[in-house]
């Protein structure tokens, strides 16, 4: 049987395609498990910092403003994690954060943090997934200074939600 230049071309393309097929498959089942694993939240960033020199804490809703927060749009979740790198004038006065409830007026049980630093400190809590309401809420950030009238600011800040 002889086999024409065309026919010789046509079983080689039929040969790739039956091969990318099974090529793509294969690929299909070993990233079968290959969904989000973890979201970073930016609440402050580049854009600007956070700051105050109040002691009895300052809202920073009008810069650091998530709205409508809903742990329950984060299917497999494992843990949610408020990390913030934080700065003072004097590094014997602390800055203090929390994230806050706008929707109910309540802070995030848990979700303190707070460190001395003039260069800046990366602090993170503890894994807040309970303590975070089922509902949609507002989220902010609450700053204060640790005494009157001592300037500290938070640099960045990131909510880590960490799926299965």
């Amino acid at each position: 049987m002889k086999f024409t230049e065309h026919t010789v071309y046509l079983i080689i393309m039929k040969i790739t395609r039956l091969f990318l097929i099974l090529f793509f498959c294969f690929f299909l089942i070993t990233c079968e498990d290959d969904h989000i694993k973890q979201v970073r939240i930016e609440l402050c960033g580049p854009a600007g910092t956070a700051s105050t020199n109040s002691t009895e804490g300052t809202l920073m809703n009008n810069k650091i403003l998530y709205k409508d927060f809903n742990k329950r749009n984060y299917p497999g979740l494992q843990s949610i994690v408020f990390t913030a790198c934080l700065h003072s004038e004097r590094s014997t006065t602390d800055c203090i954060v929390k994230l806050f409830n706008l929707t109910d007026s309540i802070s995030i049980e848990g979700s303190t943090l707070s460190a001395g630093s003039v260069s800046g400190t990366w602090v993170e809590t503890g894994n807040l997934a309970d303590a975070l309401p089922l509902h949609p809420i507002d989220l902010t950030v609450l700053i204060r200074s640790e005494y009157p009238n001592i300037s500290v600011s938070m640099s960045a800040a990131y909510l880590y939600i960490d799926m299965n």
